[in-house]
């Protein structure tokens, strides 16, 4: 029987965030987008983020396209449900 990810705390994100952004590794996750459309970034490159701001900037390896996300739209990242 397969598991399902157990769900995080927001904080807990972050820090995948900022490991995802040490070692560049790749990352999957779900955003809301301002509209209330749901957003999937899947393998997207963690290039930075601003604690002050609340964003975290994605960069997509293959089209080198890159998106700020609010870190508070972000709600599944890795198979994880992020909670507050």
């Amino acid at each position: 029987m397969e598991r399902k990810p157990r769900p995080i705390h927001f904080s807990e994100m972050l820090d995948l965030l900022r490991k995802a952004e040490e070692t560049g590794s790749l990352v999957n996750l779900r955003a809301w987008k301002t509209s209330g459309e749901i957003r999937a970034y899947s393998r997207w490159k963690v290039v930075g983020s601003h604690w002050r701001g609340g964003v975290t900037r994605l960069l997509d390896p293959q089209t080198r396209e890159v998106r700020q996300v609010p870190q508070i739209f972000i709600f599944e990242i890795m198979g994880h449900r992020v909670f507050l």
